[in-house]
């Protein structure tokens, strides 16, 4: 369970949430291994003002979710996708 404040900016959820998965990883495939950090970075990077390549996420959540050999990377990406299903507009904003 990790707890957030009421106003913490989705893309700092989004960051942590990449960030412990890739720390959990087993590393034994490599959309989890190597997607996660991705993922994570590009989070924290929308968090500091930078812009996240909507095209690259999608990419790198298809294959998290596609790919990865078991439910570690499977369901990250399955959260991802609910947030972006569920919160559309905070979801956008971490592009723009």
């Amino acid at each position: 369970m990790i707890a957030f404040a009421d106003d913490t900016p989705l893309a700092a959820i989004l960051a942590e949430v990449f960030r412990f998965g890739a720390g959990e990883s087993c590393g034994k495939c490599t959309p989890c291994q190597r997607g996660t950090p991705q993922l994570a970075a590009m989070f924290e990077a929308a968090m500091a003002g930078g812009r996240i390549e909507p095209g690259r996420c999608a990419d790198l959540l298809d294959a998290l979710g596609a790919a990865s050999l078991c439910g570690h990377g499977r369901g990250l990406a399955e959260f991802a996708r609910a947030v972006q299903t569920h919160f559309p507009e905070e979801w956008k904003a971490c592009f723009s």
